[in-house]
This record gives C-alpha cells, sequence and structure tokens, in this order.
C-alpha cells in the first residue's frame, strides 16, 4: 500500500502506516508526491480535515485500468485478496479511533 505524501496530514500517515503494519499482510511505502490535487482527499485537505491516501500501490507498480472502462474485477491482475487488505485497515481505522 501506498501512502500519498501530498495533501495528506503527516500525522494521520504515521497513524496509517502503524495501522497498516500492524494489521495488514502488504507493507506499506510512501509515493512520490503527485503535485496537484489527485484525489478527493486534497479537497477535504483544504478545508483544513487532516487527510490520509492510502493507494494500491506505488506509481509505477498500481493498476493501469483505474476509473476507466477496463477497471474491473474480471481485469487480469485483480486480487480480492488485496481488497481484503484495505477493508482490514478500514475496519482498523474505525476501531483504532474509537477505542
Amino acid at each position: 500500500m501506498a501512502l500519498a505524501p501530498d495533501y495528506a496530514d503527516s500525522g494521520l500517515n504515521e497513524f496509517m502506516k502503524l495501522l497498516i503494519t500492524a494489521y495488514s499482510r502488504i507493507p506499506w511505502g510512501n509515493d512520490l508526491a503527485c503535485g496537484y490535487a489527485c484525489s478527493d482527499h486534497a479537497s477535504w485537505n483544504r478545508q483544513g480535515y487532516p487527510t490520509t491516501y492510502p493507494f494500491e500501490a506505488v506509481t509505477g507498480n498500481d493498476n493501469p485500468n483505474i476509473h476507466s472502462a477496463s477497471d474491473t474485477t474480471s481485469v487480469s491482475g485483480f486480487s480480492w485478496t488485496h481488497s481484503l487488505e484495505f477493508a482490514k485497515i478500514a475496519a482498523a481505522f474505525a476501531y483504532e479511533l474509537a477505542i
């Protein structure tokens, strides 16, 4: 899993690193700065909300079909196992903030 460095809160990114390490089988990595508002998290960040942006893989190892008609579960290389790791992080995020 990759963490975007721009338009993200550094403290929340550190929290995500801890969650990914503790709850996921996929290691985290720092992605390259995209240099523009490359996802919805940037709008929230601009409004003053702390944001983090975990992504499927670092730039260059990601799905080249993202946000296209070919971005489906039937595409070669899709992994339910990889998706499950994201679900674990989402559940862990809510759990750890709730306790």
